[in-house]
């Protein structure tokens, strides 16, 4: 179909002002509703190649199950579906128009969010998701473009849901061959993956990463060669947690990432404490634990020493011997009490508080690395697939238009020896017919000339004989004589 721009539908109803976007197999125009004040609305419909495609009734089909899954979703931050209806065998969708820009419009291309609003945005796309969520539905398509800001209520509303599907929790389905680059998580890449609601949390996870940084992700299928850089990286006044939480919603494979956006938005509520940890050198609190048994009694040991010398300087000094007995007695205790630390401490590691902290982020380093590892070989792996599917994929192509063209060949062979045989046989036949009129005109000649001979015979062969008479006679020696009849006579 052509344009419907200043066209009208459902008999002057609605009246299409101008287009919107188009995507695969839909366009979008916005339309007033005359008989409503002239209320705005979205009007959606099939583009005129889907409507001539091969698999029209399967995309119709496609184009109604986007309206009734709208309808299942009620919430304010999703637009809503008003009606339905065919018009010239063409399905179309109305829904509301929301005034204001997208987000991609306001963040791109280099007019990044506060933490504060970008965070109060996603949030209210994630009361979105858990709607739909709880309709066993994935939208799988969440990115800044199918955002737009209410430019009245100040909300964010989420559009398009042309590729959102139902999905089993944990079980393997075929995927739409539709993604956004950026935003889509590596499952959505290939042809049959589990679906969970953790696809879109990495869609949210995405977008968040934009509004704060104003740059698009590395799709997960390049990752392995273009590291995808932290956001605080990008803009050092974020917080920690913030920037964690984008980076653990965006974790390549799904088994890696929060499974439900419930959990997700804690993360971005209360910041990973393992992280923190770590990038702090230790766990809180240690430094404020009480001493240590050896230091404990270290002091315990001084204190009782100053306490001895205080008593000695005092006006009641004791005599001479009982000093040395006492400082003989401190002395033993010392020695006594420095080898019964000896031996209690024989064969145990010594406690240092400063090591614990390294050895912590030693650790969570190690695992970060193996668990990086890891998701770089499933990464090469599944890009080996893909790529082997695709070779396959080409090869069968190729292999079917060799053959194609091959069977042209051939056919183009046989029909060029056919019309060689036709040409041979309409030349012998042409030959034939020419060698048929060349004898018949010969034979036209040889009867003339009979005819001319025969009139210029003489008309006497024999005296008194006419020429039609010659039949009647006889050849002798001598010459023609006239032949005898049954009675011996000469025949007139």
């Amino acid at each position: 179909m052509e344009s419907l721009v200043g066209r009208t539908l459902q008999n002057g109803k609605y009246f299409i002002e101008e287009e919107l976007g188009h995507g695969g197999f839909g366009i979008t125009y916005k339309a007033i509703e005359l008989n409503n004040q002239n209320e705005p609305v979205v009007i959606k419909t099939l583009k005129k190649g889907a409507a001539h495609h091969l698999h029209r009734d399967k995309l119709r089909k496609e184009f109604l199950e986007e309206a009734r899954r709208l309808v299942k979703c009620e919430h304010s931050n999703i637009v809503r579906y008003r009606y339905f209806f065919e018009e010239n065998n063409q399905p179309f969708i109305v829904m509301d128009y929301i005034p204001g820009a997208t987000l991609d419009e306001i963040v791109l291309p280099d007019k990044p969010l506060s933490e504060d609003v970008a965070v109060e945005y996603i949030k209210q796309v994630a009361e979105a998701l858990k709607v739909v969520h709880r309709n066993d539905l994935l939208h799988r398509d969440v990115k800044p473009q199918n955002l737009i800001l209410h430019e009245t209520t100040g909300k964010v509303v989420l559009i398009d849901f042309g590729i959102s599907r139902k999905f089993s929790q944990g079980k393997t389905q075929t995927h739409t061959n539709l993604i956004s680059e950026g935003y889509a998580p590596l499952e959505q890449y290939l042809p049959k993956a589990k679906r969970t609601t953790a696809t879109d949390v990495y869609g949210l996870a995405a977008t968040l990463y934009t509004l704060v940084t104003a740059r698009i992700p590395i799709a997960p299928t390049l990752r392995d060669r273009i590291p995808l850089d932290h956001p605080r990286d990008l803009q050092p006044h974020l917080s920690q947690g913030v920037s964690d939480a984008i980076m653990a919603g965006m974790a390549i494979e799904a088994r890696d990432r929060p499974a439900t956006v419930n959990k997700w938005l804690k993360l971005l509520s209360n910041p990973s404490r393992t992280r923190n940890l770590a990038l702090a050198g230790g766990t809180p609190g240690r430094s404020d634990r009480r001493p240590t048994r050896t230091q404990d009694r270290s002091n315990l040991s001084l204190t009782a020493k100053e306490e001895d010398l205080d008593s000695f300087s005092s006006p009641n000094r004791l005599p001479n011997i009982t000093k040395s007995l006492l400082f003989a007695s401190l002395f033993g205790f010392g020695i006594a009490y420095a080898l019964e630390m000896k031996l209690l401490s024989f064969g145990k590691p010594p406690i240092q508080e400063t090591i614990e902290p390294d050895s912590s982020l030693k650790n969570l380093n190690s695992q970060k690395s193996q668990k990086k590892l890891e998701a770089e070989r499933t990464t090469r792996k599944l890009e080996k697939e893909v790529l082997q599917d695709r070779q396959k994929t080409q090869a069968r192509k190729e292999a079917e238009e060799n053959a194609a063209d091959r069977e042209d060949a051939s056919i183009a062979v046989e029909t060029e020896q056919i019309l060689d045989k036709n040409q041979e046989t309409a030349k012998a036949t042409a030959e034939y017919q020419k060698n048929l009129q060349w004898e018949q005109e010969k034979a036209d000649i040889v009867k003339k000339q009979q005819k001319i001979l025969q009139q210029k015979l003489p008309q006497t062969i024999y005296p008194g004989r006419t020429i039609r008479q010659k039949e009647n006679m006889t050849r002798t020696e001598g010459g023609y004589r006239p032949a005898r009849g049954e009675d011996g006579e000469e025949e007139d």
